[in-house]
């Protein structure tokens, strides 16, 4: 039996699916996962080479709720760093963000040079003007979203054409996804950074909008952010200490935590201090480490909403599996 087969088929997985996602059909997912690697080469050997990261991709559409189907496009399973990884569309961000009673609705558009758009008064929808028939309406100009919330105001994000460039030069997906589907990835940049200011209701809903948008920002490989300031850049010496400690150590959990509990800025700057002559090797390192804490956190956070609230002990035994500091990220779901 492939490796494929042996983790598509395995009864724990159909379990814990089951568990996290009652709502979903296990054996509907497991089938459209089985074309996209049939389809599929390079994610085919890539499951093969590291049947952990599919089953941890599985688990992840049960985590976010959303469907491998194809004529859904909701979510796809990708290849990243060597690893299967479970990467939600635009489409799919906006049908969460609407089940979860977040908003009542919303859209992405993108805005070309020859289109007319008029920014209106605060909650209110912006003017946008296009031929739609046009054969070429120039290049794109900007983005926006516009989500409608319960009382009937509408949010609206923008984002120029520089700031598109620069989440894309910014992405390690830039000669991928990018180069293929700039119009969709596009829409999916102004999404993630609308979520920020939405309204958070269900809690099981906006859980899940969170982790798809965690799961695409890490699928985007957003580690090396160029630093805006002096101040953002900075790391204390603890601080480096304890990173060449980590790498040292092997620890992927750490590594994790680290990168989600301290600025940005100081962490790039930290992914930045190799010396000269050693910088790619230990990048790779710390990439690898922060890849398989990414896992290992996503395991538990799936463990934990599919966990039953009144079982204590088993609660607790996931606990004491995992250091406090990176307990407490699956708990709050960073």
């Amino acid at each position: 039996m492939s490796e494929i087969a042996k983790v598509l088929q395995s009864e724990v997985l159909a379990q814990d699916f089951k568990n996290i996602a009652p709502d979903m059909s296990f054996d509907r997912e497991k089938g459209f996962a089985g074309q996209l690697l049939t389809v599929n080469k390079g994610l085919r050997e890539c499951a093969e080479k590291n049947p952990k990261s599919l089953l941890a991709a599985v688990k992840n559409v049960a985590g976010i709720g959303l469907s491998l189907s194809p004529a859904a496009k909701e979510a796809y399973l990708i290849v990243r760093g060597g690893v299967v990884c479970l990467d939600p569309s635009y489409v799919g961000l906006m049908k969460l963000a609407t089940n979860s009673g977040s908003i009542d609705w919303c859209e992405a558009r993108i805005v070309r040079e020859a289109d007319t758009f008029k920014m209106n008064s605060s909650g209110l929808a912006p003017d946008h003007d296009h031929d739609p028939f046009a054969t070429d309406r120039g290049p794109i100009k900007g983005v926006y979203c516009v989500a409608r919330t319960k009382t009937g105001d509408f949010l609206v994000e923008t984002m120029s054409a520089a700031q598109i460039t620069e989440i894309k030069s910014a992405s390690k997906a830039a000669n991928g996804p990018w180069k293929q589907w700039e119009e969709e990835m596009t829409r999916k940049s102004v999404i993630r950074r609308a979520f920020k200011y939405w309204p958070k209701s269900d809690e099981r809903g906006f859980q899940r909008m969170e982790l798809a948008v965690h799961l695409s920002n890490e699928n985007e490989g957003f580690v090396e952010i160029v630093p805006t300031s002096p101040e953002t850049a900075t790391h204390t010496v603890d601080q480096k200490e304890y990173f060449d400690q980590l790498i040292t150590n092997e620890d992927s959990e750490g590594m994790y935590v680290l990168q989600q509990t301290i600025p940005e800025g100081a962490f790039a700057n930290l992914y930045n201090s190799f010396e000269k002559g050693a910088v790619t090797k230990y990048k790779r390192i710390v990439d690898g480490l922060l890849d398989k804490g990414r896992h290992t956190f996503h395991d538990y956070r799936s463990a934990v909403l599919g966990a039953d609230p009144e079982d204590e002990a088993g609660i607790a035994e996931l606990r004491e599996e995992v250091s406090p500091d990176f307990w407490e990220l699956v708990i709050k779901g960073v």
